[in-house]
C-alpha cells in the first residue's frame, strides 16, 4: 500500500477495505492530454470480505476531483439522520453507501467491474461484484474521513501547465 496514507476500514467478521493512491495515471504531462486525463489517480484497493477472500487491485477508477469529493461526503456524516445516502463516480467499479442507525453508521463499499474480487485463475480471470459491510462508530468513520483527506491533499486537482494555459 502507498505511503501517502490509506483509508482503511475494518469490521469484526474481518472484513477489511483499504485505499491508496498510487500516484497519478500520468504523472507528467503529455502533449495533446485533456485536462480531464491529468486529474485520474490509480486507486490502490485491497479488500477482504466476509468470507476471507482477499483481493488488491490497482486500477485507475477515481479522479483527483472525485476524491476530494469523497472527503466532503466523508466529514458530513454528522448530519446525516437515518436515510440511506451513496455517493458514485465517473468509473462505476467504487461507489459508498451510509446510513445512520442507533449512533452507528452502516457503511457499505461496493466494488465492481475492475475492482470487484477475481475470480477462477489462468491469464483471464473474471471479476465479480462485490459489497462490503461494515457497522463504523463516529470516531472509527472520523479516521476514515481524516485518511480520506490526507490522500486527498497528496494528490490534488491538477490544471493545464502554464504555458499552455496562456492565450496569446
Amino acid at each position: 500500500m502507498t505511503e501517502n496514507g490509506v483509508m482503511k476500514l475494518e469490521s469484526r467478521d474481518g472484513t477489511r477495505f483499504e485505499m491508496g493512491i498510487a500516484g497519478y495515471q500520468y504523472p507528467e504531462f503529455e502533449e495533446g492530454q485533456q485536462i480531464e486525463d491529468r486529474n485520474w489517480l490509480l486507486a490502490d484497493v485491497e479488500a477482504v470480505d466476509a468470507e476471507g477472500r482477499a483481493w488488491r487491485i490497482v486500477d485507475p477508477s477515481l479522479t483527483a476531483g472525485e476524491l476530494a469529493r469523497l472527503v466532503g461526503w466523508l466529514e458530513n456524516f454528522g448530519n446525516l439522520k437515518s436515510d440511506p445516502v451513496s455517493i458514485c463516480f465517473m468509473e462505476p467499479c467504487l461507489s459508498f453507501e451510509a446510513a445512520r442507525d442507533d449512533g452507528l453508521y452502516l457503511f457499505t463499499v461496493f466494488l465492481e467491474s475492475e475492482l470487484g474480487r477475481p475470480t477462477g485463475s489462468g491469464s483471464v480471470r473474471e471479476r465479480m461484484d462485490s459489497k462490503l459491510h461494515f457497522m463504523l462508530t463516529p470516531a472509527e468513520l472520523s479516521e476514515a474521513a481524516a485518511s480520506c483527506r490526507r490522500l486527498a491533499e497528496s494528490y490534488p486537482v491538477r490544471s493545464m501547465p502554464d504555458h499552455l494555459s496562456r492565450e496569446d
